[in-house]
C-alpha cells in the first residue's frame, strides 16, 4: 500500500486518542506504574498495529467492510496484550484476555476519533475496505447490572 503523509499523519492521529484508553486498560489490569516510557511505547505500538491493519484488509478484502468499532476493539486489544507482555508478563492470562476484550468492546468512540476515522476511509487505497463511522460506533451499549433490587 503506498502511504502518503496524510495518511501517515491520520494514523498517527488515531493512535495518539487511543493511548490513553489503553493506558487506562492497563492500569485496570493491575499494571500500576504507568510511565512516559509506557506511554510512548503505547503510542508506538497502537501506530504498528492500525498500520498492518490498514495494509491487511486493503490486501485481503473481506466480504464485509470493517466499521471504526471493530478496528478500534482489535487495535486496542491488541495493544493492551503486547505492552502487558512486555512490562509485565507475569499479569498476562486467559482471564486477563477476557477482561481486555470486554474493557475494549465497550468503549464507544468520540467525536474526534470518528472525524480522523472517516478521514483514513476517505483514502482512494481504503475506501473500498473500511466503511465509514455510523450511529453504532457512539451509541453506548445496553447494560445489565449483575445485581438486580426486587421491589416486594
Amino acid at each position: 500500500m503506498k502511504i502518503t503523509h496524510d495518511l501517515v499523519s491520520l494514523v498517527d492521529d488515531l493512535a495518539a486518542h487511543w493511548t490513553e484508553p489503553v493506558l487506562e486498560i492497563l492500569k485496570s489490569s493491575g499494571i500500576r506504574s504507568i510511565s512516559v516510557d509506557i506511554e510512548i511505547e503505547a503510542w508506538r505500538t497502537l501506530k504498528r498495529i492500525l498500520r498492518s491493519q490498514f495494509r491487511w484488509q486493503r490486501a485481503f478484502r473481506y466480504s464485509t467492510l470493517v466499521s471504526l468499532g471493530m478496528v478500534m476493539q482489535d487495535t486496542i486489544r491488541e495493544a493492551v496484550l503486547i505492552l502487558a507482555r512486555q512490562f509485565d508478563p507475569g499479569r498476562v492470562s486467559s482471564q486477563l484476555e477476557g477482561q481486555v476484550r470486554q474493557w475494549a468492546g465497550e468503549r464507544r468512540s468520540t467525536a474526534a476519533e470518528r472525524r480522523v476515522f472517516a478521514e483514513i476511509v476517505r483514502q482512494p487505497s481504503l475506501r473500498a475496505a473500511f466503511k465509514p463511522p455510523s450511529r453504532t460506533d457512539f451509541t453506548p451499549r445496553l447494560q445489565v447490572s449483575p445485581t438486580l433490587a426486587i421491589i416486594e
